[in-house]
């Protein structure tokens, strides 16, 4: 029980490491589980129910970090990947932003770029990107008159 300890105040340490350890470890599992919980709902597309597990989980984990087991960015980090999650639920249906290293669509154009892909204005155009020359002539020229016949149509 003891190991190799002689002096009383070492038998001490020994027993309170234990302790500590034991509930160190209950803890930890008792976030890993919140956590786990979270992800099945998110797994589910269950918006209600990641919400609740969210609550939960932010809890625990804030008990955690308040008690020295885990340190406050980690679980800052723990709480952000987890909203994060339930907070991607929503979008699971709608078409996300693709970005691209170099590509030349950003913030309002690509948008402009999505809504007119998605509509019946352009049936099939390959996505434009940026070279260090120029831009891919034949999806770029079918992008622009696309545009252009966008904003002729809600007149701007």
């Amino acid at each position: 029980m003891y190991s190799l300890a002689n002096i009383k105040s070492a038998k001490k340490r020994i027993l309170v490491n234990q302790t500590k350890a034991a509930r160190n470890k209950a803890i930890r599992s008792a976030v890993k589980t919140s956590i786990k919980k979270v992800d099945a709902a998110v797994a589910a597309n269950d918006k209600a129910a990641a919400n609740a597990a969210l609550t939960d989980a932010i809890s625990t984990i804030s008990k955690a970090a308040s008690k020295g087991v885990y340190h406050k960015n980690n679980a800052a980090r723990k709480v952000s990947r987890l909203s994060k999650a339930v907070n991607s639920i929503e979008h699971k249906n709608s078409r996300p932003y693709r970005h691209v290293a170099g590509s030349f669509l950003s913030g309002f154009y690509q948008e402009l770029y999505l809504m007119i892909r998605s509509s019946t204005l352009i049936t099939s155009v390959s996505r434009p990107v940026f070279t260090a020359s120029s831009v891919s002539t034949q999806s770029s020229t079918a992008f622009f008159s696309a545009s252009r016949s966008y904003f002729l149509a809600i007149g701007r």
